[in-house]
């Protein structure tokens, strides 16, 4: 005769009930008695309690009642590190509104949040509560808001360790803002290495567009239901679609050195005008903030990237071979114009032929090519009508 512990190691230290159930119908007879606890069980299946699904907090009912905050770590990928690796991400309960902010070090967002928390009641708001997990630099950060520098009282909630669900309306945000960048990232046919350099931006424009939605049930989007305005880039018709090739404007240097670079839209730049732009320059990894950009109406990467990628199209023009009878035909000293449905030699992309006539002349005639700028505009400043401010 065994007894239930025996009988359960027996059975490869199954589920105590599904051991009683399997010696009562095989017709087994256990010895009476209570089983203890099975430490080799408790060692080789242990695993996380269960988390109830609804929580018993008192949800906030007004904009900066309830803050999730959390950090999370940036990855290197083939030896390329990004800039500020250290991704920490606000959410407030109420509106859903997030803030994403990044740094070099994991401690270094305590000073930052500290005046952020403390220039809320400025806007009308009071932080309550403070949700976060139980790591080393949320306990500096509740060390240091609470001194007498700061003196700031909210209310401090700690999660338990290894329970993510706790804290769950960031840890999500964190998920959703990281996906929507990805979907954004491969619709730019980048690499992961250049999304290693761009992440910040490309991380902190996801949160911008994310604050833009409009959620289920409601009628205005996270920045209004926070009580701030919607960015003055947010207009239907101005707003630009990140992975958008543009050239910025650089200066002067030399009568024959170009006087722009062709640069990658990765967002806005805050505190600014809303035509001034957030351009990645892939040449030396940084990004520039210009509002003079001309638009190529294209994306940078046209598909797998290749290092000539990053060089503009060339713009090339056919000549056919033509009699010296041809020549004296089409008048040359006068504009070249292209009739309707003609052919348009300016964005023709093939091969340039050699140019001959019957007297083996190899001197090519002068071509005179009609400016499409206007009289008395200046070239360098050739701007899109639809990009200028109205």
């Amino acid at each position: 005769m065994l007894t239930l512990a025996q009988e359960q190691a027996k059975l490869g230290h199954t589920d105590v009930e599904k051991a009683q159930r399997t010696a009562k119908a095989q017709g087994w007879i256990l010895k009476d008695g209570v089983m203890e606890p099975c430490a080799s069980c408790a060692s080789g299946k242990a695993k996380q309690r269960r988390v109830p699904k609804k929580s018993e907090r008192t949800r906030a009912a007004k904009p900066g009642e309830r803050w999730y905050h959390d950090i999370s770590t940036i990855s290197d990928k083939e030896g390329v590190s990004c800039p500020k690796k250290q991704w920490h991400l606000q959410h407030d309960e109420f509106s859903r509104y997030s803030i994403s902010n990044f740094y070099k070090t994991k401690d270094a967002f305590i000073e930052p949040m500290c005046a952020f928390l403390r220039k809320l009641p400025d806007k009308g708001m009071v932080a309550e509560y403070i949700r976060m997990d139980n790591s080393g630099e949320n306990k500096k950060l509740v060390e240091r808001a609470s001194g007498a520098d700061w003196k700031l009282n909210p209310k401090w909630e700690f999660t338990a360790h290894s329970t993510p669900q706790q804290n769950g309306l960031v840890e999500v945000e964190f998920a959703t803002i990281a996906g929507r960048a990805r979907a954004m990232c491969n619709a730019a046919h980048m690499t992961d290495k250049i999304r290693i350099l761009v992440a910040n931006e490309v991380l902190m424009y996801s949160t911008a567009l994310g604050n833009l939605v409009v959620d289920k049930d409601q009628s205005q989007t996270h920045y209004q239901l926070m009580g701030l305005q919607n960015p003055k880039w947010a207009i239907p018709g101005a707003m630009r679609t990140f992975r958008e090739a543009g050239v910025v404007t650089r200066g002067k240097h030399g009568k024959l050195c170009d006087r722009g670079i062709p640069m990658v839209f990765v967002g806005y730049a805050e505190n600014h005008s809303h035509d001034c732009y957030h351009m990645w320059n892939p040449a030396v990894g940084k990004i520039t903030e210009s509002r003079d950009v001309i638009w190529l109406h294209r994306m940078y990467y046209q598909g797998d990237v290749t290092a000539d990628m990053a060089m503009l199209p060339e713009v090339r023009m056919t000549v056919h071979e033509i009699s010296k009878d041809t020549i004296a035909a089409m008048k040359l000293n006068g504009p070249i114009v292209r009739e309707p449905g003609g052919v348009d030699p300016v964005h023709d992309e093939t091969e340039v032929e050699s140019v001959t006539s019957d007297t083996g002349d190899d001197e090519l005639p002068d071509l005179k090519v009609e400016s499409e700028a206007r009289e008395g505009e200046d070239d360098d400043a050739v701007m899109e009508a639809s990009d200028s401010d109205a």
